[in-house]
């Protein structure tokens, strides 16, 4: 849907935190990640994997979509 997730966006902020990774909630229902200038690809293949998770248990919690969302970001 079109509908603003802001509660989804703040509770998978948190749960991101919990887990290590400091993510900014921006705009309506966004959030940004800003990595240090220099990261190594196993650090940016962890935060991916932080930000998945999150979301995957924010979704589930919420009675949302599938409780497992695995390959979302591969490339």
């Amino acid at each position: 849907t079109k509908e603003r997730a802001i509660k989804l966006r703040d509770d998978m902020t948190v749960e991101a935190y919990k887990k290590g990774l400091i993510l900014l909630p921006c705009g309506k229902s966004s959030m940004r990640y800003i990595p240090p200038l220099l990261i190594k690809e196993n650090q940016v293949d962890a935060a991916v994997d932080i930000i998945a998770e999150s979301l995957t248990a924010e979704m589930a919690r919420q009675g949302g979509l599938p409780t497992q969302i695995k390959g979302l970001f591969v490339t």
